[in-house]
C-alpha cells in the first residue's frame, strides 16, 4: 500500500548505468526500494530522519503542508537514495555521489 503519491519516477545516469550493467536483477532491487519508500519503510536512514519523514506524512494528511521524503537503502550493488519531492510531483532514485 502506498502512503503517498510518488508522482513521476526518474533516475540519475549512475542508476541507469547500473541497470545496464546488472540487468533485471538490479532493476528488481531498485524497484523493491521504491516500493519500500512508498510504503513508509525508510530503509537505512537514522531514526531522526525517519521521524522527520513520518511527521511530514502526518502533517500532509492533516492538510498542513508537505515536505520532501528521503530514504536510503544499502543493496548488494550499491547504496540507493530515493527522494520524493515536497509537492509529490516526482520521485528520484540516485546514488549518494549524485546527490
Amino acid at each position: 500500500m502506498n502512503l503517498f503519491d510518488m508522482g513521476g519516477l526518474t533516475m540519475t545516469c549512475g542508476v541507469r548505468d547500473l541497470m545496464d550493467r546488472h540487468g533485471v536483477e538490479f532493476t528488481d532491487k531498485m524497484l523493491e526500494c521504491v516500493k519500500r519508500h512508498l510504503s513508509g519503510d525508510w530503509g537505512d536512514i537514522c531514526q531522526e530522519d525517519k521521524k522527520l519523514n513520518d511527521e511530514a506524512l502526518r502533517l500532509e494528511q492533516l492538510g498542513e503542508g508537505t515536505e520532501r521524503l528521503f530514504s536510503m537503502y544499502e543493496t548488494e550493488y550499491c547504496t540507493l537514495y530515493v527522494i520524493t519531492e515536497w509537492d509529490r510531483s516526482m520521485t528520484t532514485v540516485l546514488l549518494p555521489e549524485e546527490y
